[in-house]
Formats: C-alpha cells, sequence, structure tokens
C-alpha cells in the first residue's frame, strides 16, 4: 500500500522559515495518523484529519543557518536538509518582478561574487488553474534555490537586491517566494468575492458577459492549441532573451504592436484558464502558498491596469487587504511605484500618472504600507527597465525603515506646498534628508503652469530643503500650479541627500 504522508511543496532542502513566529507546516496523509515535526531540539505533534490532510503550527523559532526538520509520520520520516530561518518575504506582481537577474543590468559583475548561502529564493510555478500544477512537469520552478552562479540567474532581480540588502543590514538568512506573473492585472490577484463588493466589480462583471456563452470544449480545444512558451523555461527562452535582453527601441515596440493586432502573437483565450482572470492567480497561486510563515510582501504591478486606471486604487488596496485576510496578520505591503514609461499607441502608458496617482494615495491612507520611488528608472519605449538594484534596494530602505525599526531615512522627496516672496517663487520639499542635490544643470520633470500658460522658462536655485524659482514670464497675482513627474514619460534628476529621487506629485500656489 502506497504511503500517502506527504509535506507541501512549499517545504523543501534549503528552504527558510520566518523566525520569531508560529509557523504552519501542512500536507497530506492517512488519516488517522500521528505525526510529528522535529526541529531547533523541539518536538511538535499532530494527527491527519479524515479529508487525510493536516497542518501544525511549529515555533516560534530563532535564527540559525543550517538546521534539519524531521516529519515523522506512523509509517515514514521525511527528513529536510540545510534549513534556515530567518525572514522570508514574498515578492508579488507582474513582469517588472518576476524579471529575472539573468537580464538585469548588472548581471555580469553581480555573478561573479553573488555565492550566499543566506540569500535563498523559491519561485511558485506559474499555474493559472488549479491542477494544472500537478498535470507539468514544473522541474526549474517550484524548488527552493541558494544563490550561487548557477542559481542566480533564476533569482527575481527585484528580490535578488531586496534580500541582498536586508541580509548585509539585518545579518540573518533571507528567503524570497516569487509569485508573480507578467502582464497581469490586480483582479487576478484578490478574492473574487472582494472584487465584487468594491467599484472594480467591472471586472468581474466583464468577465462574466464574456464568458456566459461559452462552449466550455471548444474553449478547451482553443485553450490547448494556443501556442503558449513554457512557463518553467521561459528564463532560458530565446523569447525571453529577446524581450528582456535589450532595450527595445520604439520602431521594434510598433512591430510588437502591429503582430498583436494581426495576431502574430497569439493569446490565450479568456476563459477559466487565462490568467488574467478575475480572482485567477489568487486561487490557483496565492492560495497555494498561503499561510507560509512570512514577515511581509513586496509588490512591483499596475501597468496591465491602466486601461481602468481611475480603479486601481480600490482595487490595489482591497488587493492588500485581501492578502493580510489570508494570512491573517496586518503584514508590512511595501510595493513600487511604476516608472516612468512613453510606450506607443495601445501600448503606451498614457494612464500611469493616474496609477502612479493612487499609489501615492494607497501610501499615504492604508496603514503599514510603503512605497518605493523610481521617478529615474525608466526607459521610454521600453517596459521593462534593466536596472532593477535602485527598484531592491529602495524597497529595502523601506523595509529596514519600517519594518526592522532602522534608523534610515528611506521616503523620497516630495514638493508639499509653495508661497510667493516678492517675484520669486519658493518650494517646500519634504524628506530631504537635510539638502536637495540636482545631478546636472537644468532640473527635469518640472511643469509650471498659470492657467494655459506653461512658465518654459525660469532660473531656481536649492536652498536647504526649498527650490526658489524666478522667472520674467510669471505674474505673481495668479495663482500658480506646480507639477512634478505628471507624463507618461518623464526624467527626474533631483535627488534628497540619501539618493533618492523626487517623487510625483502636484500643488498649486495661490497668487501673491
Amino acid at each position: 500500500m502506497e504511503n500517502l504522508f506527504r509535506v507541501n511543496r512549499m517545504f523543501q532542502d534549503n528552504m527558510v522559515l520566518q523566525r520569531g513566529k508560529l509557523i504552519p507546516i501542512w500536507g497530506t496523509g492517512t488519516p488517522g495518523e500521528e505525526l510529528s515535526i522535529m526541529i531547533q531540539g523541539q518536538t511538535w505533534t499532530g494527527k491527519i484529519n479524515t479529508k487525510g490532510t493536516w497542518q501544525i503550527e511549529i515555533g516560534p523559532l530563532v535564527t540559525s543557518f543550517e538546521e534539519e526538520m524531521l516529519l515523522t509520520s506512523q509509517n515514514e520520516q521525511i527528513c529536510l536538509k540545510n534549513v534556515a530561518v530567518g525572514e522570508v518575504w514574498i515578492a508579488g506582481g507582474q513582469s517588472n518582478m518576476e524579471y529575472p537577474m539573468k537580464y538585469e543590468q548588472h548581471y555580469t559583475e553581480e555573478v561573479l561574487n553573488c555565492a550566499n548561502r543566506n540569500l535563498r529564493f523559491f519561485d511558485y510555478p506559474e499555474v493559472s488553474y488549479l491542477g494544472e500544477i500537478e498535470e507539468k512537469n514544473f522541474v526549474k520552478t517550484a524548488l527552493w534555490r541558494v544563490c550561487d552562479q548557477k542559481n542566480m540567474p533564476y533569482f527575481s532581480a527585484v528580490g535578488y537586491y531586496f534580500q541582498k540588502s536586508l541580509e548585509e543590514m539585518l545579518q540573518v538568512p533571507i528567503g524570497v517566494i516569487g509569485c508573480n506573473w507578467g502582464g497581469t492585472p490586480a483582479a487576478a490577484w484578490i478574492n473574487p468575492e472582494d472584487i465584487r463588493n468594491c467599484k472594480g466589480k467591472i471586472w468581474i462583471e466583464e468577465y462574466e458577459n464574456t464568458i456566459k456563452d461559452l462552449d466550455l470544449k471548444q474553449y478547451e480545444s482553443d485553450y490547448a492549441n494556443t501556442p503558449m512558451e513554457c512557463k518553467d523555461d521561459w528564463v532560458d527562452s530565446p523569447v525571453t532573451e529577446h524581450m528582456l535582453g535589450h532595450i527595445i527601441p520604439k520602431e521594434e515596440l510598433m512591430e510588437i504592436e502591429r503582430k498583436f493586432q494581426i495576431g502574430e502573437i497569439p493569446q490565450v483565450p479568456m476563459g477559466p484558464k487565462n490568467q488574467n482572470r478575475p480572482g485567477g492567480l489568487y486561487e490557483s497561486m496565492l492560495c497555494q502558498i498561503a499561510p507560509y510563515g512570512l514577515r511581509g510582501a513586496i509588490w512591483y504591478q499596475g501597468e496591465s491596469d491602466e486601461s481602468k486606471a481611475d480603479l486601481y486604487g480600490e482595487m490595489f488596496a482591497t488587493l492588500i487587504q485581501g492578502w493580510r485576510k489570508l494570512w491573517q496578520e496586518e503584514i508590512p505591503f511595501l510595493f513600487v511605484q511604476l516608472a516612468p514609461y512613453e510606450g506607443y499607441s495601445f501600448m503606451g502608458g498614457r494612464n500611469y500618472p493616474i496609477v502612479r496617482h493612487w499609489q501615492q494615495y494607497v501610501a499615504d491612507h492604508v496603514p503599514n504600507t510603503g512605497m518605493a520611488v523610481i521617478t529615474d528608472g525608466g526607459l521610454p519605449y521600453d517596459i521593462h527597465p534593466k536596472n532593477k538594484k535602485i527598484v531592491g534596494n529602495r524597497l529595502a530602505l523601506q523595509a529596514l525603515a519600517k519594518v526592522y525599526g532602522q534608523n534610515i531615512h528611506c521616503e523620497s522627496p516630495m514638493i508639499s506646498g509653495g508661497k510667493w516672496k516678492e517675484d520669486s517663487l519658493i518650494l517646500d520639499v519634504v524628506h530631504t534628508a537635510g539638502e536637495l542635490v540636482l545631478k546636472g544643470e537644468e532640473m527635469q520633470g518640472l511643469v509650471i503652469m498659470q492657467g494655459d500658460k506653461l512658465i518654459s522658462k525660469y532660473q531656481f536655485r536649492l536652498e536647504g530643503g526649498q527650490i526658489v524659482l524666478w522667472s520674467n514670464q510669471w505674474n505673481a497675482n495668479v495663482e500658480t500650479e506646480i507639477q512634478v513627474a505628471q507624463t507618461a514619460y518623464y526624467e527626474i534628476n533631483l535627488y534628497n541627500k540619501a539618493g533618492l529621487p523626487l517623487r510625483p506629485g502636484r500643488c498649486t500656489v495661490s497668487a501673491n
């Protein structure tokens, strides 16, 4: 008789367990059997229920760099080796979080001395429906990788730099669990019932309208016959190398759009196996990870919500609340504001300013969140900026300051208001870390409007936490609007003393 005792695939050799918390361990087995888990000299016991599943909470555990975990049932024993205990974070979102180290801007120099047994990465397979993970052979994902020259190419680049920065400061093992899928909207990662109960229910309504007359037999045939790149091999695919391995010029973006429009680039048909359907990846991926013990989440997404940008604030807040409900804890949720991106036609970023506005809103109004600003990290026609080092490092600053309580500066500067002093316009800036630093001669990304009139020529100087401007084009007796990074693409070169760039925003200065 086959023994049914198994531990969930999340628990493997080389894994990282969260320190200082109760940690759920779960799996399957023969109903009624007793089982035990032993680690760090402690033992916890439980029983397999009548449905053949089990879950035992262990811990809290202390920081450790190498352990063995022994799981024992009445007839079988499982020994997990090289288990570390430290800090665990989930890395969610779409392709800019998924983006692997293999194609990152600093990869060739980083890989030379990357070996670090304290950095470990688990990439949950990209499965779009329940049961798919059992149907396919995911041999390059669904395993814990220890960072070395062989494994680092498969790490999420943002996740890698994030965990590397944390490990350098905290000196403990850092595990990152990748749970992301390129091109997916926030709705894919939210409990469907939560979507129905917010303004974003239009996502559900559109989906249900699309599939109301769906012929499931024909759908299964169409799905099976849609040429799709194997998601397990995508890091090493020539298609991936072409899309991620170089900076895309406008001409190539135009050609990609043309192929989309004429159907040369096949799309997975919308339906019960499409990864973009509302709630789909919440069920087939996120719920399969929960309730793995972790400290918090990092998130890089929003590009695929441009078509419904006005809804993003509520959708994103609902997503965060839903994830916290799933883990039954108000986990820290740190995220990346969208980078500058011009794009082209329907592949452009025309509504990105709206998405960025709502990201700032969430950072300001949803507790225990933090936003990394990358206004200096975009590319005009490539939606995948290659410099992920600044992204991961800035997320790490958020974590170190807000989660781990370190006295470091993590916020980007922001223009908070202004006033007239005679004919000079003085802008107040918060989060300067002491002073402002301009990299270049002219200030970029700043627009000054008086009614419909653009003030195109002005002079300026930096005075501590203020920007002083003067111009012979303006009238101090007119209300003036200051806009920062309010276009799809822009370039920002004003930083605070901590090296963080000016964030998007706008303010109105009353007439003198």
